[in-house]
C-alpha cells in the first residue's frame, strides 16, 4: 500500500539566496535539497546521519533539478519526499519543493547510496529503514514527475573543450564528513547557466579539503565536468537546460 509524502523542509529564500531579477540561484535549491535529505533521514530512521559522530550516512550520487515555477526571495516553501526505489544498499528519492498554495516551485529527483560516513563504503539496508521507506513510496502519478536516469559522462578533458574554472577545495567548503558540499562545488557554475530550468548531476567522487577542481565547458551540448587536474579522475558532471534529445 502507498503512503503520504511528508514534510522535511520548510523556508525559503532570503534575498542573499537571490539573482539580479529576484529569483533563487541554484545554490539555494542544492542547499535546501541536501537539508531535506537531513529530514528524510531522520523519517527513515536514521536521524544521526549526517553528524559528525555518525557511522552511516547517505550519500548523493545523481541529481536531477527541474524548475517549475522558480521561488523568489521570501517565498513561502515547503519539501515533501517520497522514495521512489530501494534496492539493496541503494534509492532513488523524490523532494518536491512546493510554495504555499501547494503549486511544485522545483522537483528533485536523486539517486543515493547507504554508506559508511568516512569511508563512504555502501552496505545494505536494515530491515526498519525498508519498512519505513515502504510507507513514504507513492505512485509516479501522484506527484510530479519522476527523475530520468542520467546519461553516461561526456568527453573528458582531452576533447580540447575550454577549461573554464580552477581551484581547490577549502576548509570552510566541505560537511562533517570532510566531502566538499554539493552548493560549494557548483558554485562557479551557476554564472554560466542564468535562466536554465533544469540541471542534471552525476556525483563520481566527492573531493575533500586540499583537492583541486579543475572545470571543463562543452558549450555545444551545455555540459561542464569537473575534474583533478593532478589525477584526471571525474570529480561530477553537470548538463544544464532541457535534456538532449
Amino acid at each position: 500500500m502507498m503512503g503520504e509524502a511528508v514534510e522535511v523542509w520548510r523556508g525559503g529564500p532570503a534575498p542573499l539566496d537571490c539573482d539580479g531579477q529576484g529569483r533563487a540561484c541554484l545554490g539555494f535549491y542544492l542547499a535546501t535539497a541536501m537539508e531535506s535529505l537531513v529530514g528524510l533521514a531522520a523519517e527513515l530512521g536514521m536521524p544521526q546521519a549526517f553528524t559528525p559522530h555518525a557511522e552511516a550516512t547517505l550519500i548523493v550520487r545523481e541529481q536531477h533539478l527541474q524548475l517549475q515555477r522558480p521561488a523568489g526571495a521570501d517565498a513561502a516553501l515547503r519539501v515533501e519526499a517520497d522514495v521512489l526505489a530501494l534496492g539493496e544498499n541503494d534509492a532513488r528519492i523524490r523532494l518536491v519543493l512546493r510554495h504555499d498554495d501547494s503549486e511544485p516551485a522545483a522537483t528533485f529527483g536523486m539517486g543515493l547510496v547507504h554508506a559508511t560516513s568516512r569511508e563512504g563504503r555502501p552496505f545494505p539496508w536494515p530491515e526498519r529503514i525498508r519498512a519505513r521507506a515502504a510507507q513514504l513510496r507513492l505512485a509516479a502519478a501522484d506527484r510530479a514527475a519522476s527523475p530520468q536516469d542520467a546519461p553516461s559522462l561526456p568527453r573528458d578533458s582531452e576533447s580540447g573543450s575550454p577549461r573554464i574554472g580552477l581551484g581547490a577545495v577549502r576548509p570552510g567548503d566541505v560537511d562533517a564528513f570532510g566531502r566538499m558540499q554539493a552548493e560549494r562545488l557548483l558554485a562557479p557554475i551557476e554564472r554560466l547557466t542564468p535562466g536554465a530550468m533544469e540541471h542534471r548531476i552525476v556525483h563520481r567522487e566527492w573531493p575533500r579539503v586540499g583537492d583541486r577542481i579543475a572545470i571543463w565547458a562543452d558549450p555545444a551540448h551545455r555540459t561542464f565536468w569537473l575534474e583533478d587536474p593532478n589525477s584526471g579522475r571525474t570529480w561530477a558532471w553537470v548538463q544544464y537546460g532541457p535534456p538532449d534529445r
